[in-house]
This record gives C-alpha cells, structure tokens and sequence, in this order.
C-alpha cells in the first residue's frame, strides 16, 4: 500500500515537473517572441554636448574665414613654391591654410602659424587650433622665418600674367610694389 501511494507521489512529482518546464518553456518564448518585435531604445539627445560641438565648429569656421580674409591681405602667401622645402618645415599655415606669413609659434604644441592668425585665435580667447590647450603663448619664429623665406616662388598673380619669381622672403615687397 506505502509502495503504491510512493509511486503515485513520484508520478505526480514528475508530472508537476514537466507541467512546469512545459509552463516555463512557453512563457520564455513568448518572451523572446516578444522581445523580438521590440524596437530598440532611441537614444536619449545629447543636447549639451552636441551644441558645444556645433558652437565650437562655428567658431572655428569663422576663425578660419575670417584667417583667410585677411590673409589675402596681411596674413599668409597665396603662392606656390619653385623649390619645395623639406617636409620637415612647415611651410604651411594651419589655419588659413596657404605659406606662412611672419611665423609665430606657439608655446603648447610647437606648432607655427601666421602672426596675423594666431593672433586672432588669442583675441578671441579660443583654445590653441591644433592641440585644443586652453592657455598658450605664441611668439615669433625667426629660424623659420629665416629658412622659410629663402625658397623660391613664383608670385600669385603669377595666374594674371606676373612673370616675377624671387625668394620668399622679397614677395612682400613685390606684391606692395605691384601696380
């Protein structure tokens, strides 16, 4: 009698167990089938972040413009070069983007820039360009100078008819000349 009333138990032991896997098995994968109609979370809008990088992009893009308005008339030379420096020396101004003009370098990063563009990038408390370091000094590089404006080019108006080519360094003295 004990024999038959333990097997019963057993069977129903088991027969509760299988309901509840069978239980399980179909919550878990209505789950999954829900959960795959899910569309994923938006992310949420990184409004402070996002319009400190669009103000900063603005400022930069109107540093540059305005770099390169006055480069055509005080900052770097719009002018190509007849023996190239070695890429060592940086010919180039990294804000208006043409020859540099009255070298200056900066104290952060070392890098050199237009007097007339580094200038403005102070006045405007703006980071340094290149390195993004809030506090720099910037003063003149005559080394650079010196070995940038003994290479030779050919003037800008070289386009327009200008024959003129001479050293760096008496371009300014031809363009002030130029009718």
């Amino acid at each position: 009698h004990r024999l038959v009333y333990a097997s019963c138990s057993i069977y129903s032991l088991s027969c509760n167990r299988v309901f509840f896997f069978k239980q399980f098995n179909k919550e878990l994968s209505q789950l999954i089938a829900m959960a795959t109609q899910l569309k994923p979370p938006k992310p949420l809008p990184r409004k402070k972040s996002n319009e400190f990088s669009e103000r900063a992009k603005q400022k930069k893009d109107s540093l540059q413009k305005e770099a390169r308005r006055r480069s055509r008339s005080r900052g770097g030379y719009d002018c190509e070069y007849i023996e190239q420096p070695p890429k060592y020396l940086q010919s180039e101004c990294p804000i208006c983007l043409v020859v540099l003009r009255d070298p200056h370098q900066v104290s952060c990063c070392g890098n050199s820039f237009c007097g007339v563009c580094i200038e403005l990038v102070q006045a405007s408390s703006s980071p340094c360009p290149t390195c993004k370091n809030d506090s720099f000094s910037a003063f003149q590089d005559k080394r650079l100078q010196r070995s940038l404006y003994a290479f030779r080019v050919r003037c800008p108006h070289a386009k327009e008819g200008c024959q003129w080519t001479g050293e760096l360094g008496e371009l300014g003295k031809h363009l002030n000349e130029r009718p």
